[in-house]
């Protein structure tokens, strides 16, 4: 297996470099959920801790999975707090994405936990996975740390996207995502495809334009094409629990499937 610091610095020089990469949400805590959809060709995976039951152990066994599978593993955590972003970098994780970022100081905050001391606030230890297990050594994981995840900050709110370009321009920003539902709910719509919440995720993307990667999501990579001409670069498709609700409404097992063939008598 190759070193899994090598795996996630090279798949987060491809994703800052403005290649198309693609990636899915999974809100399963459970490792062979992980080898599952790596094995079926995701460029990367993203933790829902969130929306989804992720506690410190399930996103360990996660990311080791994923690194086991060479498929880079980040973790969309639900608060921006120090600890959260600890658990998740020290695990080896590819990056994190930090849920409602709406102004410049927000991201400038992020920027100082995710990074180590004198500039930033992260706790320091070489002995996690992320260090290697202390094989790294101290200098090389003090310095070099920070080639090897992506800090991805989510616009969801219309402040948000109104700040957008200043959150790009923050040193130690790597990504946009915009949040499609969020976006709509924020804005007081009930569909993420509602004309004026497809606005805002377009000014969104175009703000990160020429600064960071825009990422977004979509339900499937038919609806990619429309968001690459809008900027986009990162496209997050689904999660382990759409494909999941596609794949049984494809077999016919679905609920009024099952009350038909009840009634039939079958």
């Amino acid at each position: 297996m190759r070193n899994p610091l090598e795996i996630n610095s090279a798949f987060v020089q491809r994703m800052r470099s403005g290649t198309d990469v693609v990636g899915s949400f999974v809100k399963t805590p459970h490792h062979s959920v992980i080898e599952v959809m790596a094995g079926a060709g995701f460029d990367f995976l993203t933790l829902d801790a969130e929306h989804g039951y992720f506690d410190r152990a399930s996103i360990d066994t996660c990311v080791l999975a994923g690194l086991a599978w060479e498929c880079p593993v980040f973790v969309r955590i639900p608060v921006a707090e120090p600890d959260w972003i600890m658990y998740a970098l020290d695990s080896g994780a590819a990056g994190i994405f930090v849920p409602h970022v709406a102004t410049r100081a927000d991201a400038e905050r992020l920027a100082q936990l995710v990074s180590f001391a004198p500039t930033g606030k992260r706790g320091f230890s070489p002995s996690v996975r992320a260090g290697s297990y202390g094989l790294r050594g101290m200098a090389a994981h003090r310095h070099g740390a920070r080639q090897d995840f992506a800090l991805v900050c989510q616009i969801e709110d219309p402040a948000g996207v109104d700040a957008a370009a200043e959150i790009a321009a923050v040193d130690g920003v790597d990504a946009l995502f915009i949040g499609p539902a969020d976006l709509a709910v924020a804005a007081g719509y009930d569909e993420m495809g509602h004309p004026e919440a497809m606005a805002l995720c377009e000014r969104g993307l175009a703000a990160a334009k020429d600064r960071v990667p825009g990422a977004i999501f979509v339900s499937d990579l038919a609806a990619a094409e429309r968001w690459r001409a809008a900027g986009a670069s990162v496209f997050m498709v689904g999660s382990d629990q759409t494909m999941l609700v596609a794949g049984s409404a494809s077999k016919g097992v679905t609920r009024d499937a099952a009350k038909a063939r009840a009634g039939s008598g079958s």
